[in-house]
């Protein structure tokens, strides 16, 4: 569900005036939430750019709520109440979405636990269940800087993976700038340019349909405009969507990229609860829970049930079918050695996603360049190819 940005004003507990931005999906749920964690006299307006940047990022950055972590677990090495701790650790962080988050975690802290605080405050699932699992163990501050470790290794992954997308997708943005200053000026121009001349109708006849499109659409310059953009925006919302994801996955390379990539954060995370000494079956659990694709989901849920009736994890990995890059690791694993061998199929596989990476960027390249090159043909096609024919039929 989409939901809506809110900018607040109000007083907390000790009569001490905030402000901030909370996420609903509606004015009364926004309220809600804010006397939830005992804010009173809130004033309350739509806030559209902060709704516009949650719609097209719907997480925290992993950057930073690595750094979160990080400092939050040092904090609490000092022993420093659970409230300071959590307020101080806002300090360094720029993303406003998680510094509102930490805010909402700090005021709801003061009567809840840590997990308790963080899920109100819309956290990861994931993260809130394994800080849950291992309070009563007292590793809270390791498993913190483990969450900071894997959320690091997530945050590199994806700027690696953005630089290799970046230059297909900064000509697909000069095209769709194009075709739209083609449209809006060019078109009318070269339009009114063959009409004067009486060379419109000795135009070739695609040619000629795409200038009587290209006309009729700048004589609604505006409305042209809010649909061709409009168009655009929804497109990138689509990609972040199931089907979106599918289209992309066609693209060679991708689907094993993307595989591989939600297998490391699915081990990394294993690795920190088996470090916390969670056990197997709930662990699987807890990665089910979290699994973006359906089918790592459902081999961690059939790998749960399998556990939970003795099977051991070399042959529960390979009786749910998981992936022979995961299963050669889990099976080599000696005795007692569960997380050391984790520790190599997590490395294993971020080298492999490295690679794939490479790939993409190449596959994407050649895809970027194809589309740049039919674009200036086009432009040239329409113009002054058009030209030099119009011309020989004269002569």
């Amino acid at each position: 569900m989409f939901e809506i940005a809110y900018s607040y004003t109000a007083k907390d507990s000790r009569r001490q005036k905030i402000e901030g931005v909370v996420l609903a999906a509606n004015l009364d749920q926004a309220i809600y939430r804010l006397r939830t964690v005992e804010l009173r006299d809130v004033k309350i307006s739509l806030s559209p750019f902060a709704t516009l940047r949650g719609w097209i990022s719907s997480s925290f950055s992993a950057k930073e709520l690595a750094l979160f972590y990080r400092t939050l677990a040092d904090r609490m090495e000092t022993e420093l109440p659970i409230v300071t701790a959590i307020e101080s650790s806002a300090e360094f962080l720029s993303d406003p979405r998680l510094r509102q988050a930490v805010r909402m975690a700090a005021l709801t802290a003061r009567g809840a636990k840590l997990h308790e605080a963080l899920s109100v405050a819309g956290f990861p699932h994931m993260d809130c269940k394994l800080l849950e699992a291992v309070r009563e163990s007292g590793e809270t501050v390791e498993t913190l800087h483990s969450m900071a470790e894997r959320l690091d290794r997530e945050s590199k992954l994806k700027t690696e993976a953005i630089m290799t997308l970046l230059p297909t997708l900064m000509a697909i943005a000069l095209i769709a700038l194009f075709f739209w200053a083609f449209v809006i000026f060019l078109a009318p121009t070269y339009a009114k340019y063959y009409t004067d001349r009486n060379l419109f109708d000795q135009m070739t006849p695609w040619v000629r349909a795409v200038y009587s499109i290209a006309s009729a659409a700048a004589a609604q310059k505006e409305l042209f405009t809010a649909a061709y953009f409009g168009g655009i925006v929804a497109l990138i919302a689509l990609t972040k969507s199931q089907a979106g994801v599918a289209v992309m996955r066609l693209i060679p390379g991708v689907d094993p990229l993307l595989t591989r990539w939600e297998h490391m954060r699915a081990w990394s995370a294993f690795r920190v609860m088996l470090k916390a000494d969670i056990g197997l079956p709930r662990i699987c659990r807890m990665l089910a829970n979290a699994a973006t694709m359906s089918e790592v989901r459902d081999s961690f849920e059939r790998g749960a049930r399998l556990v939970d009736n003795g099977a051991d994890m070399a042959s529960m990995v390979e009786r749910v079918q998981f992936p022979d890059y995961v299963v050669r690791y889990i099976r080599s694993a000696a005795p007692g050695k569960l997380e050391d061998a984790i520790k190599r199929l997590v490395k294993s596989l971020d080298n492999d996603t490295k690679m794939l990476a490479e790939r993409v960027k190449l596959t994407t390249s050649t895809i970027g360049f194809g589309l740049a090159a039919m674009t200036i043909y086009f432009a040239f096609r329409v113009t002054y190819m058009e030209n030099f024919m119009l011309l020989r039929k004269l002569i």
